[in-house]
């Protein structure tokens, strides 16, 4: 159910590019290679499809530059299409130069998947960088979470659906489980602490568990908040906790480059250039934050815009923070040169959220489209050319 994803792979299918189909733990990309590599087996007939995931404990032999390559080569049959499809390719330590290697050969084309940023050997990521293509992946959007399990929109209602997305998130390992202690356990101990945090802390060669453990735990907690790591270590370092600001942005990096949580830049619109100082951060998909926090009570304006972020990154958009004078738009985002501005409040009912919201909307000059998304239950309208909209409505347009 990973069209939008299977769509641009398929796009990428025949070009010389390494495909990097790069997302959160639990996204689903273990799901989009299963239909990818049905689609290749009906389209590129005769086609060899090379297909080893590392994740799986039989698969640990291959974590060796000599023993992965030689399974690939072993596997080659010159009279077919060859396609290699590696899962969670960042096991094997030394991935980046075997791509290099087999990419040269010119007679593969190479898809691979891992839930980590591709980045870290500056070489070995130069040689890369003109040679990948890189699909970022989110977990299941509200549309997504509707088709995949056939829900009947006339019957159960778009807002009650909305509010069941919005307790359950876009993991689809979850669906099936019934009971929320049940969700709960299984993100924050299978994804969270074993497949996430455990891989981060052995990547970076992390000693001081303690304060990374503090660091992620301010970062749960404080979602669409502004954030800097000056803020994080005087926080720390009040609770007695000695820390300064070179490794709390080292454990933030580590942690974001896991697509656990999305940094979010600010950028001043009237100057048009991006501010260094703070960022805000929204975690990959809210069921991480709800299982990490055991608890689905969450303040309302964070909960719309964390969805907001998601959705808007999955239409392909560039996404920051906008501030204007001493306000903030909560997200401006860009694709094809085209920008928009939202601001996101929980309930129309609250006039002074929504004088503020609105009043900062219409200091923006430009005619670029801005919108006000509320989790209210009324239908859209305009006020002074700002579409007022229900989130559930907003998810549903494309």
């Amino acid at each position: 159910m990973k069209i939008q994803y299977l769509n641009q792979l398929i796009d990428l299918a025949e070009t010389d590019d390494i495909k990097y189909i790069c997302g959160v733990e639990g996204s689903g990309k273990t799901i989009l290679f299963d239909e990818l590599e049905s689609y290749i087996t009906e389209v590129y007939a005769p086609a060899n499809v090379i297909r080893l995931n590392l994740n799986l404990e039989e698969n640990a032999k291959y974590h060796t530059q000599l023993k992965f390559e030689k399974y690939i080569e072993s596997r080659y049959k010159s009279e077919e299409n060859n396609f290699i499809l590696v899962d969670n390719i960042e096991k094997y330590p030394d991935f980046k130069k075997s791509l290099l290697k087999l990419h040269a050969k010119k007679v593969y084309k190479i898809f691979v998947s891992s839930p980590f940023l591709l980045k870290g050997d500056k070489d070995l990521d130069v040689l890369l960088e003109k040679r990948v293509k890189v699909v970022k992946m989110y977990p299941f959007g509200f549309n997504e979470y509707i088709n995949y399990q056939n829900l009947d929109v006339e019957k159960m209602g778009t807002a009650n659906l909305f509010k069941a997305y919005s307790r359950v998130g876009g993991l689809p390992d979850v669906y099936g489980m019934k009971s929320i202690d049940q969700r709960f356990f299984y993100v924050r101990e299978e994804l969270i602490f074993k497949k996430i945090i455990d891989v981060v802390l052995k990547r970076n060669k992390i000693r001081n568990r303690d304060m990374f453990y503090d660091v992620l735990d301010y970062l749960m907690n404080h979602t669409n908040e502004l954030i800097s790591a000056y803020g994080i270590a005087k926080y720390l370092n009040g609770k007695g906790i000695t820390a300064d600001n070179k490794t709390v942005s080292k454990f933030i990096d580590a942690i974001v480059e896991s697509n656990l949580f999305i940094e979010v830049q600010r950028y001043e619109i009237r100057e048009e250039k991006y501010l260094s100082k703070d960022c805000k951060y929204y975690v990959a998909d809210l069921m991480y934050n709800y299982a990490y926090r055991n608890t689905t009570e969450i303040d309302d304006e964070k909960m719309l815009s964390n969805i907001v972020l998601l959705e808007l990154l999955r239409r392909g958009k560039e996404v920051n923070v906008g501030k204007l004078y001493k306000k903030e738009i909560d997200f401006m985002s860009m694709k094809n040169g085209e920008k928009e501005y939202i601001q996101v409040i929980g309930n129309l009912s609250d006039t002074t959220r929504f004088n503020d919201a609105i009043g900062t909307l219409l200091q923006i000059k430009d005619n670029y489209p801005k919108y006000l998304i509320t989790n209210s239950s009324s239908k859209s309208f305009d006020y002074y050319g700002i579409k007022i909209m229900n989130i559930a409505d907003w998810l549903e347009a494309k």
